[in-house]
C-alpha cells in the first residue's frame, strides 16, 4: 500500500533510486513494450530512470505516459537538476487530472514530444487518484490511445452552412442493395 513515506525515502536514498533504475531497465529490455506507463510513485521511478545515461535510451522509440504524475511538485525537483526537463521518447503524454490530490501538480514541459492531456475526473470520497479513470477517460481515448494505435483523428461529419439561418431541406436517396431498398433521408441546408 502507498505511503507519503515512500516517496521521501524514494527522495533521500540514492542507493535505492539506483537499484529501482537496474531493475526498471532489466524489465523492460525483458519486455520490450511500445508503452512505458506510470502512475504515481511510479512516474518518479520511470523519470528518473529516463533522465540517467546510459539508462536514459531505453524510451526512445517507445512511448511514455504518465498519470497521477509527481514530478511537478517542487520538492522534489532537486532530485531532477532543479528543473524538469522531456525525456527521450517517441511521444510523452501525462494525463493530468486537477482534482487528483495525491502530491499532484501541474507541470509544463516546453519539448515537442511532451503533452499535458486534461483528463478531469472527480470519484466518490477522496483522492481521484484511480489509474484506471486516467486510461478510460475520453480524452485518453481520442487522443493518447488513438494515435499509438495508429487511427487516424475523427473526422466531423457535417459542417455548418455559411447560411445557418436557411431552412433546412430534407434530402431523399434511395439505393437498390441486392434485393433490398434502402433509403437514407437528411435534412441540410445546403
Amino acid at each position: 500500500k502507498w505511503k507519503i513515506g515512500m516517496v521521501t525515502q524514494f527522495a533521500e536514498d540514492e542507493k535505492l533510486r539506483e537499484r529501482l533504475r537496474e531493475s526498471l531497465t532489466e524489465q523492460i529490455k525483458a519486455v520490450e513494450p511500445d508503452v512505458v506507463f506510470a502512475h504515481s510513485l511510479g512516474t518518479l521511478f520511470t523519470y528518473d530512470l529516463f533522465l540517467h545515461p546510459p539508462q536514459n535510451r531505453i524510451i526512445r522509440d517507445r512511448y511514455f505516459i504518465t498519470c497521477g504524475c509527481q514530478i511537478g511538485r517542487s520538492a522534489l525537483r532537486s532530485l531532477f537538476g532543479g528543473r524538469l526537463e522531456t525525456v527521450a521518447a517517441r511521444e510523452w503524454y501525462n494525463l493530468y487530472n486537477q482534482n487528483d490530490d495525491v502530491l499532484v501538480v501541474p507541470f509544463t514541459i516546453y519539448a515537442n514530444n511532451f503533452q499535458t492531456i486534461e483528463t478531469t475526473f472527480e470519484l466518490a470520497g477522496m483522492g481521484d487518484h484511480d489509474a484506471v479513470e486516467y486510461i478510460r477517460h475520453g480524452n485518453a481515448q481520442s487522443k493518447v490511445w488513438r494515435e499509438i494505435a495508429g487511427l487516424p483523428r475523427p473526422r466531423v461529419l457535417a459542417q455548418q452552412s455559411a447560411d445557418a439561418k436557411a431552412k433546412p431541406k430534407r434530402v431523399t436517396v434511395t439505393e437498390d442493395v441486392g434485393e433490398k431498398q434502402v433509403t437514407a433521408s437528411v435534412a441540410t441546408r445546403t
